[in-house]
C-alpha cells in the first residue's frame, strides 16, 4: 500500500487559516445581526399582542359596564358583582386596596381609575388565598376571572374615588398622563 502525502507549505497555511478564519468571522456577524433582527420582532410582536390583549378587555368588559364615562356596572355586572363574592373581597380590603392606590399617587381621574383597576387585577397574585373564591365566583356567574376583578375595581372606585380627591364626573375630561 503506497502513502500519499501532501506537503503544504507555511504560506499556503497561512491564507487557508485566514480564509477559514475570516468566514467564521462573516458567519458570525451575519448570525449576530440575524439573532439582532427576531429580538426586535419579538419585541414588536409582544407589543402588538399587548395591544390586542387591552383591546379584547375592553370588548370583554362592556359585558359588564356601560361604555360612556364614568363606567358603571350594567344589570348583568351587578349581578356578577353581588354573586361572585368579589363585593365582600373588595369591602374588606377596601383600605389596603386603597393604599395601594395612593402610593401611585394619581393626579388624575382617569390615572386614578387605572390605578384601582391594576390594584384589584393584582389580588390574585398578592393575596393567593382569594384565588379560589375569585375562581368559583367567576364559574358561578358565568363570567371569567378577569370580568369578576374588573366589577371589584368599579365597585372599589366608586367606594374611595371621592377620598382619593375625584369626582365620577371628571372621569369625561381628563385624559391619561402619557408615559
Amino acid at each position: 500500500m503506497e502513502t500519499i502525502t501532501i506537503q503544504i507549505g507555511a504560506i499556503e497555511s497561512i491564507v487557508w487559516i485566514t480564509v477559514t478564519v475570516l468566514g467564521l468571522g462573516f458567519a458570525w456577524g451575519t448570525l449576530k445581526n440575524d439573532v439582532k433582527n427576531i429580538k426586535e420582532s419579538i419585541g414588536e410582536f409582544k407589543k402588538s399582542i399587548r395591544e390586542h390583549d387591552q383591546d379584547i378587555a375592553t370588548i370583554k368588559g362592556r359585558l359588564i359596564a356601560d361604555s360612556h364615562s364614568p363606567r358603571q356596572l350594567n344589570e348583568f355586572g351587578r349581578k356578577v358583582l353581588a354573586g361572585s363574592g368579589i363585593k365582600e373581597i373588595i369591602e374588606n380590603k377596601k383600605d389596603a386596596l386603597a393604599e395601594k392606590v395612593r402610593k401611585k399617587n394619581p393626579t388624575n381621574p382617569y390615572d386614578a381609575e387605572r390605578a384601582i383597576e391594576q390594584a384589584v387585577s393584582e389580588i390574585p397574585e398578592s393575596e393567593p388565598e382569594l384565588l379560589d373564591a375569585i375562581k368559583t365566583g367567576a364559574f358561578n356567574t358565568g363570567v371569567d376571572v378577569d370580568l369578576v376583578l374588573l366589577a371589584g375595581s368599579l365597585h372599589l372606585r366608586n367606594l374611595i374615588f371621592k377620598d382619593l380627591g375625584f369626582e365620577l364626573e371628571e372621569l369625561d375630561t381628563h385624559q391619561a398622563d402619557v408615559h
